[in-house]
This record gives structure tokens, C-alpha cells and sequence, in this order.
């Protein structure tokens, strides 16, 4: 996350996460509100998992998102109990600005932007 610039937004998913799905869309329909950030969709699902939700969630070859997989106990470390799909924002200086769990509308999520 350090290697990434700009401000960051974490995004905690699951393959098999219908909310995760509608979240990731809802990011694409919303690309200009996210030009300013880095997205790093985190997941512990398998590699061919991945690059599944690398080719639905990057429909637009967005340049600023990526997917990472994780363990599930770096994922409990990071994100701790966590709802999926849990979105962490961050500042360009790394401070933590807001964190949403669940079904959060994603007008919500734009207006800590």
C-alpha cells in the first residue's frame, strides 16, 4: 500500500459476494469520482478467483485498480471482523478518512471523497 501514490481506498471482497459485485460496479459507474485514488480490491480467494475479479471488476482498464489476495488472517488483522464488502479511505498523506461496511450507499462512499 505504501508503493501505491495518491490517496488509497481498500475494498474488502469476496468472489461470492452479491454487494461486493454491485460495489465494484458501482466504482466503475463512478470512475471520474475515483481518478484521485488508488482502489486495491483485497481478497483471499484462489488466483483463478482473482483473475476473474480482476476481469469483471477492471471492465474499463482503469489504470488506478488493483487486485491483491491476502490471507485471512492479514485480512482480520487489517480489516478485523469485517463485513464484505468493508471500504477503507485514505488521505494522499495515508490518514484514514472514513471506513464503510456493508451496504453503504455509494453516495455515502463519494461524499468522503
Amino acid at each position: 500500500m505504501s508503493e501505491l501514490e495518491g490517496g488509497k481506498i481498500l475494498v474488502l471482497i469476496r468472489p461470492d459476494c452479491a454487494p461486493c459485485q454491485r460495489k465494484a460496479l458501482q466504482i466503475q459507474e463512478n470512475a471520474g469520482a475515483f481518478e484521485e485514488y488508488e482502489i486495491l480490491f483485497v481478497s483471499d480467494a484462489s488466483l483463478p478467483q482473482l483473475r476473474q475479479i480482476a476481469s469483471s471488476y477492471n471492465r474499463a482498464g482503469q489504470r488506478n485498480i488493483y487486485i491483491a489476495q491476502a490471507a485471512t488472517k492479514d485480512i482480520l488483522h487489517l480489516f478485523g471482523s469485517a463485513e464484505a464488502p468493508s471500504i477503507l479511505v485514505f488521505s494522499k498523506e495515508g490518514r484514514l478518512v472514513d471506513t464503510f461496511s456493508g451496504r453503504t450507499p455509494i453516495q455515502e462512499i463519494l461524499a468522503s471523497l
